[in-house]
């Protein structure tokens, strides 16, 4: 169902939370921290953990709650291994 699933440290905006009481506005930028696969079949959904740079918290539901990737998540380098010393 799900072509490609976002990953924790990857940068989103907000494009709109439909069945939320309390939505975060259009436009809010923030990080995923989290990302889950839930239900069976066609009811399957993901359940995405994002730390706003509002400083909100929040848990999208996908679908319906919509969001496009601005950033994908960086990959550190790493660190040459240094010869060792006999």
């Amino acid at each position: 169902m799900f072509n490609s699933k976002p990953s924790a440290g990857t940068r989103i905006r907000l494009l709109s939370m439909p069945d939320d009481p309390h939505p975060v506005p259009p436009g809010t930028i923030g990080i995923i921290t989290g990302v889950r696969e839930l239900g069976v079949g066609r009811e399957r959904w993901l359940q995405i953990d994002v730390d706003c740079d509002n400083g909100r918290q929040l848990m999208l539901a996908s679908p319906p709650d919509q969001f496009e990737i601005i950033l994908p998540p960086l990959s550190l380098p790493t660190e040459p291994e240094s010869p060792s010393s006999p």
